[in-house]
């Protein structure tokens, strides 16, 4: 079962003439980054990761969302959260951040294969929203690369 299909096939419809091929991470990059967080990831973000988790110049570029930032982020969260009083839980993953304004992440250990995610945008938000999964989540950041 794939998790994010529909992502890949927006990505070979209307992305790799612009970025290219997706390139993915290697699976002890995966390994590794699950035992700096002591938790197993979900099915669909471990998908995502082995599909285009190093995809630098990819619809991602100039955000931190790659396995060596996040393993930066999650020793260090970003100042983001304490500036907004934003409660983060015992065990978040933040997977994506933007320019220092807009955060994406899921708790672990994950509530299912595909985890609801949280995001917040300083520019738009007052508090956190919760209403999209993973694999939701990544189709509608990769949609909006697009201007779709």
């Amino acid at each position: 079962m794939s998790y994010i299909e529909a992502s890949k096939a927006l990505c070979d419809s209307r992305l790799r003439r612009h970025y290219g091929r997706p390139r993915g991470c290697w699976p002890w990059t995966i390994s590794r980054l699950e035992r700096h967080l002591g938790f197993r990831l979900p099915a669909a973000y471990r998908e995502f990761l082995r599909w285009m988790g190093e995809h630098r110049d990819g619809p991602f570029r100039g955000s931190n969302c790659f396995p060596g930032d996040l393993i930066f982020i999650h020793d260090a969260p970003p100042d983001l959260f304490a500036k907004h009083s934003i409660s983060l839980g015992a065990h978040p993953f933040v997977f994506f951040l933007h320019q220092g304004y807009i955060a994406a992440w899921f708790d672990l250990p994950a509530a299912s294969a595909d985890p609801p995610v949280w995001t917040f945008n300083e520019g738009t938000m007052s508090q956190p929203e919760q209403r999209v999964t993973f694999s939701e989540w990544l189709l509608e950041s990769m949609q909006w690369s697009v201007g779709v």
